[in-house]
């Protein structure tokens, strides 16, 4: 089972060694790919150490861009910035800017194990983004839509030391005790949908969302009417149907980007909900556009 810390205080130190980088790259990604991108959500990336490798969407073609340390990264909320694992160490803070949070984490890949490992440290405040970040973030937005990179990248590292400050000022996190519980499944549902090729089981999640497995099979089941296995599975099909339609992987290859133990789990479970095989769903697809 997947191990991780959940510690605002144990993420802290690291945000203080991004804060003290010197002269670090600059770079901000936007366009967004034909068959869409599941984050939704502006993003900011702090290369501390090693060698980035990241898929991207630029000049309308997917690339794969490579970036040394020290660096920042930024994501527009439907840009595509997709961090890809090598065989050698790298240590990235990551930012998401939810409507209602902001998700922090420290990654720190050896080469060898996927991340999230126990190296691993996530957190989620229990407050969006101060007034001061939002209107940061809608300068960014626009300055990129008028093609202005070099005058946006410069807007970075100021967001950097926006979010840190409200993490520091930020309350413990969320707890069944203090969030509603419309928002709390909204923040678990986001989660789901962004690990969706993971491993994620029942208690995890009740250990990041600091609430008991009981009360996150209670949410699933309010929020959709399914049980906790039942909402994983759907957002899996949910993102192999998409694949299916427009992307060129094979099967097996779906299967494994969608968290599936292999191809044949994969191809009973999708023909139970769709009521065909998942090669016939894409000849159909395929067949309704033409």
């Amino acid at each position: 089972m997947t191990k991780y810390q959940i510690s605002l205080e144990a993420l802290l130190p690291f945000c203080e060694e991004g804060l003290a980088i010197a002269h670090p790259v600059r770079l901000t990604v936007h366009e967004e790919p034909e068959e869409g991108w599941i984050h939704s959500v502006p993003r900011l990336l702090i290369l501390l150490e090693g060698e980035g490798h990241y898929q991207i969407q630029k000049d309308g073609k997917p690339q794969e861009l490579q970036i040394n340390a020290p660096a920042i990264l930024y994501s527009a909320k439907y840009g595509k910035l997709f961090q890809l694992y090598r065989s050698q160490p790298v240590r990235t803070l990551s930012f998401s800017f939810y409507p209602n949070y902001i998700r922090a984490m420290h990654i720190d890949s050896d080469g060898i194990h996927r991340p999230p490992t126990k190296r691993d440290i996530f957190c989620h405040t229990e407050q969006p983004l101060s007034d001061a970040g939002v209107a940061l973030l809608k300068a960014i937005d626009c300055l990129l839509e008028a093609g202005r990179e070099p005058l946006t990248e410069e807007l970075l590292f100021p967001l950097f030391q926006i979010t840190v400050e409200d993490l520091k000022a930020s309350n413990a996190p969320p707890s069944e005790r203090y969030l509603r519980p419309q928002k709390l499944w909204g923040q678990i549902s986001t989660f789901l949908r962004e690990h969706r090729e993971e491993s994620i089981t029942r208690s995890q999640v009740a250990r990041l969302f600091r609430i008991s497995p009981g009360y996150v099979s209670e949410l699933c089941r309010q929020g959709t009417g399914e049980s906790f296995s039942q909402v994983k599975l759907h957002y899996q099909l949910e993102r192999a149907e998409n694949l299916l339609i427009h992307s060129g992987m094979n099967i097996n290859e779906i299967a494994v980007q969608c968290g599936f133990s292999s191809a044949n789990y994969f191809i009973r479970r999708f023909r139970k909900a769709y009521r065909v095989t998942p090669h016939v769903y894409r000849n159909q697809q395929t067949k309704q556009r033409q």
